[in-house]
């Protein structure tokens, strides 16, 4: 453990070329709609840099090239664009030209402040004649303002007075196809185009503008940049254009210590919803709004966000500044990869990298809107109503599968349309319509948002439960129990099985709560209940087959070992010897046919266990902890998502040790590389898996049918912890040291809240305070 740690900061002190790729990953700024990777202001050799630029939820497509295909098969790719790099600036001195891969630097510090969302870069370059320059980097992604970034470059001459250069681009990005056997890489555009169409320095509410327009030719989107400057000195400027990229070069007389100082104001809009019909000049106007407001007031909005988010997201783990850092680390990248604009979520990446081509998978809905949920609940609902905007796209991919009714979300998408070209691992996940349909209903116990139920929640409800009844049947081999075939769960190494448990366990909560919301909502509002009805064709008979299929769901479980199967023939399969594996050949899935894997008892991520997280008042706990012990024997990590919920069980069921053992696999997954993959970018949904390890973990908070519960345990490393959760609109702290436990009201009004299992009034202003083996 460092004391010396800043727990707020992300720090580099010197420049390593062979972790430079990793670092861009690391010191990303972006707010939800714009992503600014760290890849700094000066251009690095090819391999050891993946510079990027990109917008949630902006995309080319491409078609898929299959060498068999057949009907239903996914047939477009999408992915997210690497658009025009505005952050690019050359300081020449006497013909030499700044550059940290070669130029000698005396000293060299970069951070990331999370406290105030802003990454500072200083440096003290020495040129081959002996000059000094100090250089000084300030650079945000707005999160007051949704199209702005802006970035500040300072030079300073320490021992000498005369002429320097500073040259400020805007480069059209050219998307460079990546080949790999890696499927978690996208490959590139194929048959798709993405190109600089328009480019020019113009005039703009009075200020010189640099303007570039790029378009995608198969999904028809553009996304307009703006730039626009003040320098701090006079100076000869000189404005250039090419065919991809325009410039802007001062020549400045510098005065011995005196600082230059460059600002830039970026704006990024695209045609896309909201300002399709004027993006070009909405781009020109942000741009000058943000630079007529000043950089210094920018800085001001960002850290007064960032307070306001702290305020109710921080945790902090007492005596350790290393994992207290980490842990903020993992939520400040969680709130600045999410959309909170209603027609985006969260990439699997977030918008760090280009590692999943910028998609939004389950984890958006399983993962990382229930942190948000307790965090800040209108994120949480933002990312659901995202899904009501792709809720037609679904409609589509129903019957593209073959439903009549209903409405079935694609695997893997950026707009909606199912994106997976290998559908085994793909389309076959049905568990989606699940993740998202439980995540409604999370949302609505936690908030009691009569509005969102109304506008979108009942809707999303009924037409996800529409395919379990159409797909599924009541088996006579089975004793009548409702079965649902050919499907593929969470753990991607067991694909097309018949009856997987956490699929069948997840319809039958889909099927049960849009008879629950239903019938709730007829008696509260029957005009908005019957407009819904009439809307979707729903008929009256179909919440009775809702409620029968829910009843009569067919659960695995195998008597004799008493723990419930993965699927109907998963504990027939022959277990594959993890031992015997080189550590090398991991993850498997890089190294192994997908027939060999499936034919084994092995586990890509915890597919059963995920589901007794999720669903914990279903399951005894000696039910979870004969499921934990023969299902973690099994797993071998492959996914990020996996070990943060195994860290999760294992506290459930008393195993504080190994739970902490699994959290600190989990904690520092990127800052420490642990998936070999960081480069691609961050791994969002184990980023917010570290926040479950802690609240719901060793917290052992659980929340479900207006019940906020903990039971928390403290593990013995830790000198304590604290964190704050949102309720039903009341916002509550808890604090866990070695003495015990409290909980207090941070907003006004009561909560009763369970305290191992006891109930516990907390008032506004009134502490609860409990010791070690005390009851509420």
């Amino acid at each position: 453990m460092n004391s010396q740690i800043d727990s707020w900061k992300i720090v580099e002190h010197e420049f390593k070329l062979c972790r430079n790729a990793n670092q861009e990953s690391l010191f990303t700024l972006a707010n939800g709609f714009i992503g600014m990777r760290g890849d700094g202001e000066e251009p690095i050799s090819n391999g050891f840099s993946k510079p990027g630029t990109f917008i949630n939820g902006f995309f080319e497509k491409a078609a898929i090239i299959y060498g068999e295909s057949a009907y239903g098969f996914a047939k477009n790719k999408q992915i997210m664009l690497n658009v025009c790099n505005a952050k690019q600036l050359t300081i020449m001195v006497d013909g030499e030209e700044f550059h940290p891969e070669h130029s000698r630097m005396e000293s060299y510090y970069r951070e990331l402040d999370m406290k105030s969302g802003i990454e500072i870069r200083k440096l003290v370059w020495i040129t081959e004649s002996g000059k000094k320059i100090l250089i000084e980097n300030r650079n945000l992604v707005s999160m007051t303002r949704k199209f702005v970034a802006a970035r500040e470059c300072s030079v300073t001459p320490l021992n000498f007075s005369g002429p320097i250069q500073i040259e400020s681009y805007l480069e059209g990005s050219k998307y460079i196809e990546e080949k790999t056997d890696d499927p978690r890489v996208e490959e590139g555009l194929g048959d798709g185009d993405f190109r600089v169409t328009e480019r020019t320095h113009m005039e703009h509410l009075g200020r010189k503008t640099a303007f570039m327009k790029q378009s995608a030719k198969n999904s028809g989107l553009s996304v307009a940049c703006t730039v626009t400057e003040s320098i701090s000195q006079d100076c000869n400027e000189v404005r250039e254009a090419e065919e991809d990229w325009l410039l802007a070069r001062y020549l400045i007389n510098v005065s011995e210590n005196e600082p230059v100082k460059l600002q830039k104001y970026i704006s990024y809009v695209t045609s896309q919803r909201e300002f399709q019909d004027c993006y070009e000049k909405t781009s020109a106007g942000q741009a000058c709004e943000a630079a007529d407001a000043g950089f210094e007031q920018l800085l001001k909005e960002q850290a007064l966000f960032m307070e306001e988010f702290w305020s109710h997201g921080d945790v902090a783990i007492k005596g350790d500044p290393s994992l207290t850092q980490s842990i903020r680390f993992n939520l400040f990248h969680l709130l600045q990869s999410t959309g909170r604009d209603s027609f985006t979520s969260t990439a699997s990446k977030g918008l760090s990298g280009e590692g999943y081509g910028g998609h939004y998978f389950w984890e958006s809905e399983a993962y990382i809107a229930p942190v948000f949920l307790f965090l800040d609940e209108t994120i949480a609902k933002s990312m659901l109503e995202y899904r009501y905007t792709i809720l037609d796209k679904a409609r589509e991919q129903a019957r593209l599968m073959g439903h009549e009714t209903g409405a079935l979300y694609s695997w893997r998408s950026i707009d909606g349309e199912e994106a997976s070209a290998y559908f085994p691992a793909g389309s076959a996940q049905y568990h989606i319509n699940g993740d998202i349909a439980f995540a409604v209903v999370r949302y609505l116990d936690a908030t009691l948002d009569m509005d969102f139920l109304e506008k979108c929640g009942l809707e999303i409800l009924l037409e996800t439960a529409r395919i379990w009844a159409d797909m599924g049947h009541y088996s006579a081999l089975k004793d009548g129990k409702f079965c649902i075939d050919c499907v593929t769960g969470p753990d991607e190494y067991t694909a097309i099985v018949d009856n997987n448990c956490y699929t069948n366990l997840m319809a039958r909560e889909n099927l049960w709560n849009a008879v629950k919301y239903a019938r709730f909502l007829k008696a509260e509002n029957g005009k908005r209940y019957e407009e819904i009805a009439e809307k979707i064709g729903l008929k009256v008979q179909e919440l009775e087959e809702f409620q029968k299929a829910a009843d009569l769901m067919y659960i695995p479980y195998d008597e004799k070992l008493q723990i419930h199967m993965q699927d109907d023939t998963f504990l027939y399969r022959k277990v594959l010897d993890l031992d015997k594996i080189p550590e090398q050949n991991f993850p498997l899935l890089l190294h192994y046919h997908p027939l060999f894997i499936y034919r084994h008892q092995v586990c890509k991520q915890p597919d059963l266990l995920l589901a007794q997280f999720f669903l914990f008042n279903r399951f005894t706990n000696e039910e979870k902890k004969r499921n934990f012990d023969y299902y973690e024997k099994l797993a071998t990590h492959d996914s990020s998502l996996s070990v943060c919920i195994f860290s999760v069980m294992a506290a459930e069921i008393g195993e504080v040790d190994k739970a902490y053992d699994y959290f600190m696999q989990c904690i520092r997954t990127d800052l420490d590389d642990m998936q070999k993959n960081t480069k691609d970018g961050l791994h969002m949904a184990n980023m917010a898996g570290a926040w479950m390890s802690i609240v719901h973990g060793f917290a052992g908070m659980n929340a479900a049918e207006g019940e906020l519960s903990f039971k928390p345990k403290l593990p013995k490393q830790w000198e304590g912890y604290e964190f704050s959760v949102r309720y039903r609109g009341k916002e509550i702290k808890v604090e866990v040291d070695r003495m015990g436990v409290s909980y207090e009201m941070k907003s006004e009004g009561r909560l009763t809240i369970t305290h191992w299992g006891e109930a516990v009034d907390v008032d506004f202003g009134n502490k609860r305070v409990f010791k070690w083996g005390e009851e509420g």
